[in-house]
């Protein structure tokens, strides 16, 4: 599912330097790590953000993993 997905692609930006550990990104990609399988609000409540805003943050991590990798990953149709 999109857990895994993300989860791979904030190894690659993790090992690749691009994330701040400090930063939001940083606490959002940890708690992603941590648990794959939680929802993005179990997420949000966790750190104290909207699930809106832990959207965005993975969203935004994802483009960025693309551009690192030089390519753009196929969006799910759902």
């Amino acid at each position: 599912g999109a857990g895994l997905r993300q989860s791979k692609m904030l190894r690659r930006l993790v090992e690749a330097g691009a994330i701040d550990a400090d930063s939001p990104r940083g606490r959002i990609a940890a708690a992603r790590l941590e648990d794959p399988s939680a929802s993005l609000a179990e997420i949000a409540r966790a750190q104290g953000m909207s699930r809106s805003s832990v959207q965005r943050l993975l969203a935004a991590m994802e483009r960025e993993a693309e551009r690192l990798a030089g390519t753009t990953a196929p969006r799910p149709l759902s």
